[in-house]
Order: structure tokens, then C-alpha cells, then sequence
């Protein structure tokens, strides 16, 4: 159960470029109505690699569906705002979706985010997430590295090693997570934990911080998971 509801002191807190003046190289395209709003960027075909940056609290996220764009974003059911912006680099795009202008204490059962990212691409992500529950299906995705920083949030997270080493960094407190790896998937998990619930079935323990799978050394394609939990629940499953 989402724990934000009743975490009265936890709030999300938007970056300081996150204000009506948007100093980020180009925005994306934005179509509003209605309590909604659709945000896109174009894809371009000279770019290989991409990194997503997400910050956003108080509403249920999800990414698991592709586009032929290179970003995609429905909000529904909320008046709250967000900046989509880019920047190009050689062959590398950042994208950057940001609520704006909010302290996010309280989810809202109602507002929604769909999100959807260009397939042919490398993926980093980067999220930054406060009182949110989010589905993060990432296992049509190559991802080079997903980092999450979440409080109060309640996060699944599916993955494929469809790369040589996909690596995973969370930090979260008084959240509960969930990462799914498929049957067989070679993983590694560093863990530091504070009065936290952890569950790796399937894991060989290494030392007090650190388990493998037993495949993990011979192994071609490597997940490599990297967790700092306080207050929290953290389970590996299989799929």
C-alpha cells in the first residue's frame, strides 16, 4: 500500500531551474485541455543515445509502452504543470520532464502520467520522485542505467539485460519497491539498509552487503543493483 498518504512531512521539491522561465535549450511540443495535456519530442534518426531526467510527485507514473517519437507523455486529471525540455549533444539527447512549481505532500489517486520512450534507443534514467506510485515496465528498453531517488513512493520496476551491464542505483526512504529480472537474468545486489525489509530469493550472499546470483561471473548480459534504503521494503522477484 502507498505509503504518502499518510507521510504528512514528506515533500518533493522541483529543481531551482524548474520556474516559468525556461533557460533549457527547446521545449517540446504540448497540447493542454480539458485537465490534460500531451507532451512529444521528435525523434532524430543521428541519435543513439538519450537520457531521460524525471522529477515528479504526488500522482501515479507509467512507463512501459514505446514511440516512434523520442518522448511521449499523456497527464490526465490534473491542473499541475510540467516543463518538457531537451538538450542535443552529438549523438546523445537529454530529455528533461519536470513538475513545476509544486510541493508535492499528498498523492492524488486521480492524476496520472503515461510515458513513452523511443525503443531503438540507449536509456539513462534519472528519477527523482516523491509520494508516487509508479510502474516502470523497462524490459522492451536498453537500459544503460537507471538511477531512483524516491520518498514515500511505491515503485515496480521491470527489467531485461538486454545490454552487457545495465546498472541500477535507488536511494529511497519509507518507500516499497519492487524490481522483476527474468528467469535466469544475471544480477548482482549491493544493499545498504536502515530498518528496512529486504527479500532476494535466488541470491547467493556474498558478504553483509553483497549477493550474485550463481551465474553472475560467467555470465554475457549482468544487471548490477546498487540500493541505500531507510524505512523501506525491497524485493528482487523473477519473471
Amino acid at each position: 500500500m502507498l505509503l504518502a498518504g499518510v507521510v504528512a512531512g514528506c515533500r518533493f521539491r522541483p529543481s531551482k531551474d524548474n520556474d516559468d522561465d525556461d533557460n533549457d535549450t527547446t521545449s517540446g511540443a504540448v497540447i493542454q485541455g480539458g485537465g490534460s495535456a500531451i507532451y512529444s519530442l521528435d525523434n532524430n534518426s543521428a541519435i543513439k543515445t538519450a537520457q531521460l531526467n524525471l522529477e515528479a510527485g504526488a500522482l501515479m507514473i507509467n512507463l512501459s509502452d514505446t514511440t516512434g517519437k523520442l518522448f511521449n507523455a499523456v497527464v490526465k486529471n490534473t491542473a499541475r504543470k510540467f516543463q518538457l525540455s531537451h538538450q542535443t549533444s552529438g549523438d546523445g539527447e537529454a530529455v528533461n520532464f519536470v513538475s513545476k512549481g509544486h510541493d508535492h505532500k499528498f498523492h492524488d489517486d486521480s492524476a496520472r502520467a503515461d510515458l513513452r520512450l523511443n525503443a531503438n534507443l540507449q536509456w539513462d534514467i534519472k528519477a527523482k520522485l516523491g509520494a508516487t506510485q509508479c510502474d516502470f515496465d523497462l524490459s522492451k528498453f536498453k537500459i544503460n542505467k537507471l538511477d531512483l531517488g524516491c520518498a514515500a513512493a511505491e515503485l515496480n520496476v521491470k527489467l531485461a539485460p538486454m545490454l552487457s551491464d545495465t546498472y541500477v542505483e535507488i536511494k529511497a526512504s519509507l518507500g516499497d519497491l519492487t524490481i522483476r529480472i527474468p528467469q535466469g537474468a544475471a544480477c548482482e545486489v549491493h544493499v545498504e539498509s536502515t530498518l528496512a525489509d529486504n527479500d532476494f530469493p535466488g541470491f547467493v550472499k556474498k558478504d553483509d552487503n553483497r549477493y550474485e546470483t550463481p551465474d553472475f561471473a560467467t555470465a554475457k548480459n549482468k544487471i548490477h543493483i546498487d540500493a541505500n534504503f531507510s524505512l523501506s521494503s525491497f524485493k528482487i522477484e523473477r519473471y
